[in-house]
């Protein structure tokens, strides 16, 4: 075997490792009861506070999120997921969502259980 097949074969398996992995994210400690009802919307980003974060309106401001209890990111061939409690995926990194919850005084939108939907970006 070569030294290129082997580089090679190394970059596919760390390319093929990297699919599916699971990324941190901030999530509320316990399921709610109660939730605030303001309406969030912005294109999901990566980041390095909450794991996953939208970014809104038009002078681009990052808002951090803590994502309901038990929902989970991960990393596929597309980039970041968002999964929800049951595993589904109810968010890509780049597609606009809306979500229902409110900030608090911690300067971070608290997302409602359920509330979290991909919608069409404006135009």
């Amino acid at each position: 075997m070569t030294l290129r097949t082997i580089a090679a074969a190394a970059l596919a398996l760390t390319v093929v490792a990297g699919c599916g992995a699971p990324v941190g994210l901030r999530t509320q400690p316990a399921p709610i009861s109660a939730c605030m009802d303001a309406l969030a919307t912005g294109t999901l980003v990566a980041s390095s506070k909450s794991g996953l974060a939208i970014r809104a309106g038009d002078e681009n401001e990052i808002i951090e999120v803590e994502w309901p209890f038990e929902y989970t990111a991960r990393r596929d061939i597309t980039g970041l997921v968002l999964v929800d409690s049951v595993g589904q995926v109810v968010g890509r990194e780049g597609q606009v969502i809306q979500m229902g919850g409110g900030s608090g005084a911690d300067n971070v939108f608290h997302a409602c259980p359920g509330s979290i939907s991909a919608v069409d970006a404006p135009d």
